[in-house]
């Protein structure tokens, strides 16, 4: 069985990346939720921004639509299987693909059609040096982060640290605010509460500017990362709007 492994090498260009701010859109498809909690803070943490789907249709429609750097899949997809997304990607694609399973579902088809194997439970070290090693040499298909995951339009009274706002478009990796003020620089997260929602989150801001009617202020903003439950729950108001 060839398995993927950690090694130095990879390790350096993992460490590479994060220092110079390189981020990469990656899609993760697992309907398991055990190994997708430490899949999805890894890749993060290591700068990339993520977007996860639970089901094989999911991923399908998600790739005719969206650009992503870096897939990882994991094996078992219901009726289908990660080889099968794998394939049904490198119609359109030579995007890296990275397949999670248990060692005993490991196929050399897996290896025959380019693929890199990462067995459960996944060490976060390993994912994070395998995709730094599939991803090196390769250009970001969005090196600025100026695309998000399928900005949806909205309409959405929040509170961003005790001041007024409204959530105009939201996205998996983030939303759209108009302000009254413009939020000014900051390092830290900023606290963006949506009362309709009974939901909180923490999000850095990464762009402003003045809004056409000269009174107020758009502001683009990326969600740290949370805890497993908001940022499912966060995903769950996006899918819900229409």
């Amino acid at each position: 069985m060839v398995l993927a492994r950690a090694n130095p090498r990879a390790k350096r260009i993992a460490d590479q990346l994060l220092a110079n701010g390189v981020s990469y859109r990656i899609l993760l498809v697992e309907p398991d939720k055990t190994p997708v909690i430490g899949a999805e803070r890894a890749l993060i943490e290591a700068g990339h921004r993520v977007a996860s789907l639970e089901t094989f249709a999911g991923a399908t429609r998600f790739i005719t639509t969206e650009a992503p750097d870096l897939l990882v899949t994991g094996l078992r997809l219901g009726a289908f299987n990660g080889i099968h997304l794998m394939l049904r990607f490198r119609d359109t694609s030579d995007t890296p693909v990275v397949i999670v399973g248990d060692r005993s579902d490991f196929t050399q088809d897996i290896v025959r059609y380019g693929g890199r194997f990462v067995p459960k439970p996944i060490n976060p070290a390993m994912l994070r040096t395998v995709v730094a090693e599939l991803l090196a040499g390769r250009s970001p298909k969005d090196p600025m982060g100026a695309r998000t995951w399928g900005r949806k339009r909205t309409a959405l009274q929040a509170s961003v640290e005790n001041t007024s706002a409204s959530v105009i478009e939201v996205s998996y990796g983030g939303l759209r605010l108009q302000l009254p003020v413009a939020p000014g620089e900051r390092v830290a997260p900023m606290e963006i509460t949506v009362p309709s929602l009974a939901l909180s989150v923490q999000a850095f801001t990464r762009w402003s500017k003045p809004a056409e009617d000269g009174e107020t202020w758009l502001c683009g903003a990326e969600l740290a990362p949370p805890d497993t439950g908001a940022r499912r729950k966060w995903r769950w108001i996006v899918d819900s709007v229409n």
